[in-house]
């Protein structure tokens, strides 16, 4: 319920721009809300290369009578750059040449990286020190990351050999943590009793496609002196090529004991079970 504000601004070298906003208010006794955002446009001391991203994540939190609370966020996070990497090695070492030298095709080289997700906590303190949290996170992500890149330098040292590949991951996540804390003195020991459970589910695809340089070979020779690729590629699934679908869940039961044995000596004994 603290009011808070900060408008952060960044410039640099190689076109780093930079910005961030932090805004917080309590809007009533019994409602305060927060916004985080960022966005940033930058490039590189490597030819080629730029970053955009942004993110914003709205908060609430409510007090439903002097005992319980309720807190919801959301987060949306969006990361697209180009996809860079490096310098190839030449005998064992790096290649000796200019550090901004970008190895490859930089027009069909790049990631992309989505996030949406949910997160609530409800809470309850209750007489005795006896507190119940509940904590959920809904979360989806989604990721594409494509790209040709160089191999080893040959032994002559003047051709370098680029391959290529692309890769997409979308992936669920839905997660939920009880926890149920108390704490109590037992003579002159003082005990944080917890007692909690965590269930899980994920669902995950994931497909993959190597590049054929003029819809044939897999690889492709340039000079080390010009070494971005003007070759036609184009994507497809081999037979070594991913294609997955994935399920887990996961279930937990804990418990654990916190104990002040002096105002400078905690001990720790928990057990849990997955």
């Amino acid at each position: 319920w603290n009011p808070t504000g900060a408008l952060s601004i960044q410039g640099g070298r190689y076109h780093n721009r930079r910005g961030s906003l932090d805004f917080g208010r309590g809007l009533s006794p019994t409602v305060a809300a927060r916004l985080n955002a960022v966005y940033e446009n930058s490039d590189s001391y490597r030819e080629y290369f730029n970053l955009r991203r942004y993110g914003v994540s709205p908060a609430v939190t409510l007090f439903a009578g002097g005992r319980t609370s309720f807190r919801a966020g959301y987060e949306h996070f969006s990361d697209h750059r180009t996809t860079d990497r490096g310098v190839p090695s030449f005998r064992g070492r790096p290649l000796p040449t200019d550090p901004s030298t970008f190895f490859g095709d930089p027009v069909v080289s790049f990631g992309d990286v989505t996030v949406n997700a949910v997160t609530t906590v409800l809470e309850h303190r209750g007489p005795a020190g006896l507190t119940l949290r509940n904590n959920t996170r809904l979360a989806d992500y989604r990721k594409f990351y494509q790209n040709v890149f160089p191999g080893p330098v040959n032994a002559g040292g003047d051709q370098v050999t680029l391959t290529g590949y692309n890769s997409r991951l979308d992936r669920r996540n839905l997660f939920n943590q009880t926890d149920l804390t108390l704490s109590l003195r037992t003579g002159p020991v003082q005990h944080q009793l917890l007692a909690g459970a965590e269930l899980g589910h994920q669902l995950s695809d994931a497909f993959r496609n190597t590049a054929y340089f003029n819809n044939a070979a897999t690889s492709v020779a340039v000079p080390v002196a010009s070494p971005i690729a003007s070759t036609p590629v184009t994507f497809r699934q081999s037979s070594s090529d991913a294609d997955a679908h994935t399920t887990a869940s996961a279930g937990s039961g804990y418990l654990q004991d916190q104990i002040r044995l002096t105002p400078l000596v905690l001990a720790v004994a928990r057990v849990r079970y997955d």
